[in-house]
């Protein structure tokens, strides 16, 4: 009879607690919602508990790798309560766990990006990675405008017309709000996108003629910016009016004034994931209740990164050539409702 192997739980407590022949590589030990309080009894337990779960059938293991900036020591209160904070926000707080510290791995710097939270949250802003002035600006712009308006990754759909024009439009309006920030110094978020579109200050004819006559490269009128105002221009009023309040329907998530402040500015580079100094971890975090409404924003993100980071592969004698300071692992949950 063959032995049964064991647990993938067992094998990772195993290796967090190998000094590997070092005298201070592990430090701080903690074992949260279990019985025992021995580490070996500890893994025992929660490997019954696993083998308890009949729901999941992929890996019931979450390894979670939390590390701070070079010469920040902690106390272990401090890292205890810090382990606490991450575990409460990523809804593993009532879950068995073994905490290791170590004391030999390199500086791992992490982001916690969670728009709807109103404290807590690092910033990100979509917009402040578009390529302007590169032959990538308008493919770039055009990959947003596309995921703006079409938040649930089905696609234009063929017989909607205003759902289309709506694209069109944003695709200028993107392009007129960031030149005018590079020019003027005013922001350029979707924040700022959507005022800019529902400003009740001024008719919004007067913003199709700014976009049409607007010096946005060198004294010059960009020639996309131009064409969608053109188009907005030569519409019947009602179509016009239907067009924009289409485009308005798609940026709603960002009057709320959190999801705003959160993705105001950019703490972090979507690059930063591959090609920092040190290694970067960026954990998206979304609250249950929050889920459906934020997954237009988190779609973006994440399609971001593998455009950006996967974009290009160069070979070398016929393998792969790395152009990377880092690896990076993608780790989705529920990814399919990503669209």
């Amino acid at each position: 009879m063959k032995a049964a192997e064991k647990s993938r739980f067992g094998k990772l407590v195993a290796y967090l607690l190998d000094p590997q022949g070092k005298k201070t590589r592990v430090g701080e030990v903690s074992i949260t919602n279990c019985i025992s309080t021995d580490t070996t009894w500890a893994v025992r337990e929660i490997t019954a508990t696993q083998r308890l779960n009949a729901r999941a059938i992929s890996d019931r293991t979450y390894h979670l790798l939390v590390s701070l900036r070079a010469g920040e020591n902690p106390d272990a209160q401090t890292l205890r309560v810090i382990e606490e904070r991450f575990c409460k926000e990523l809804g593993y707080a009532e879950h068995q766990r073994i905490s290791v510290v170590h004391h030999d791995t390199d500086n791992v710097h992490i982001h916690v990006f969670e728009p709807a939270a109103a404290a807590g949250s690092c910033c990100f802003n979509p917009m402040a990675e578009l390529r302007l002035g590169t032959e990538h600006e308008v493919g770039d712009v055009q990959n947003l405008a596309l995921l703006i308006v079409d938040p649930d990754g089905r696609g234009l759909k063929s017989g909607d017309h205003f759902q289309k024009t709506a694209y069109s439009l944003l695709v200028g309006c993107i392009l007129h709000l960031c030149y005018k920030a590079k020019v003027e110094g005013t922001p350029a978020t979707f924040g700022a996108l959507d005022r800019m579109l529902a400003d009740t200050r001024r008719p919004i004819l007067e913003l199709w003629n700014e976009m049409l006559t607007y010096a946005h490269i060198n004294g010059q009128n960009h020639p996309v910016v131009s064409a969608s105002a053109r188009d907005m221009l030569d519409r019947p009023p009602n179509e016009a009016g239907s067009v924009l309040s289409t485009a308005k329907t798609f940026l709603d998530l960002y009057r709320d004034p959190t999801v705003a402040k959160n993705t105001s500015r950019s703490d972090f580079r979507i690059r930063d994931l591959m090609h920092y100094a040190d290694p970067v971890s960026l954990y998206i975090i979304t609250q249950p209740n929050d889920k459906d409404r934020l997954r237009p924003l988190v779609r973006i993100v994440v399609n971001m990164i593998v455009r950006l980071l996967a974009d290009k592969m160069e070979f070398e004698n016929g393998r792969p050539k790395p152009t990377y300071k880092h690896k990076l692992l993608a780790m989705i949950d529920e990814f399919p409702a990503l669209g």
